[in-house]
């Protein structure tokens, strides 16, 4: 491999501590060569710990690990202002553990069900600024949502097409080609909706905006 494919690679620490999945994990990333795995990690505060050091552009982490729970894990990373994204992979996907997650700023979240090319496609999603959440997961979170009632918030139109393409995971320019905008002009309301939203990042915007009661 070339110094310039190792450039183009997405580069990724993975952690859980079921030793079975995590082997199966490993074997996954490693088997596309466009990803870099740089480490793997049994509980929370290793995976932590591997991240500060090495600051891939993406986590692959289990929801519940010993020592630090994947949730923590985001927390602490988004208060050190870390550019990691982290991608949850969990065998547990109610809605109201999917809405923590997303809360808590992953940019992502899988079933444990979901093949190896789905969370290698996800990976690739979520490192180029994408959010990722499976049309199943999403079903079980509008649920949750819809059971804690909604609070009014007033969006443009404009603003709340932009929070549904955020919803299905599209990136700014993605937006910006669907609906014959600037990349710049997208930018600028994505940071209205975050102000209204009182949210820093995509994965909360859409979160809060199902709350709220803005998104189905």
């Amino acid at each position: 491999m070339t110094p310039e494919d190792l450039r183009e690679q997405t580069t990724v620490i993975a952690a859980d501590d079921h030793p079975l999945y995590l082997k199966a994990m490993r074997e996954t990333l490693e088997a596309d060569p466009s990803l870099r795995l740089i480490a793997v990690a049994a509980d929370g505060r290793r995976a932590l710990e591997l991240i500060m050091k090495h600051e891939p552009q993406v986590a692959v982490l289990d929801v519940r690990m010993p020592e630090l729970d994947g949730r923590e894990v985001v927390r602490r990373l988004r208060r050190s202002e870390s550019r990691t994204r982290v991608l949850f992979v969990s065998e547990y996907h109610g809605g109201e553990l999917v809405l923590q997650a997303l809360t808590a700023g992953a940019a992502g979240f899988l079933s444990k069900a979901a093949s190896g090319e789905e969370i290698r496609a996800a990976i690739r999603r979520i490192a180029s600024g994408e959010s990722v959440l499976p049309a199943d997961v999403g079903t079980s979170l509008a649920s949750t949502l819809r059971e804690r009632g909604a609070a009014g918030t007033h969006l443009s139109p404009r603003e709340l097409t932009i929070l549904e393409l955020m919803a299905d995971g599209g990136s700014a320019q993605i937006i910006a080609d669907r609906l014959h905008l600037a990349v710049p002009t997208v930018k600028t309301h994505i940071q209205n909706l975050y102000a209204k939203l009182g949210v820093n990042d995509r994965g909360a915007a859409v979160a809060e905006g199902m709350r709220r009661g803005l998104l189905s």
